[in-house]
């Protein structure tokens, strides 16, 4: 299985299971992460 492939089924089931339009969803995942990790590293400084 190529990597394309599995990433699709990925944001296919987080579209799935949090009822995003599946064209916004890698998006918002990635905007989400990069969120929840640069709060992680806010508090790991203080």
């Amino acid at each position: 299985m190529k990597a394309s492939e599995n990433n699709r089924r990925w944001t296919q089931m987080y579209a799935d299971n949090f009822g995003f339009d599946s064209g916004f969803s890698g998006l918002r995942l990635l905007i989400f992460r990069i969120a929840v990790t640069s709060f992680v590293n806010r508090l790991s400084i203080f």
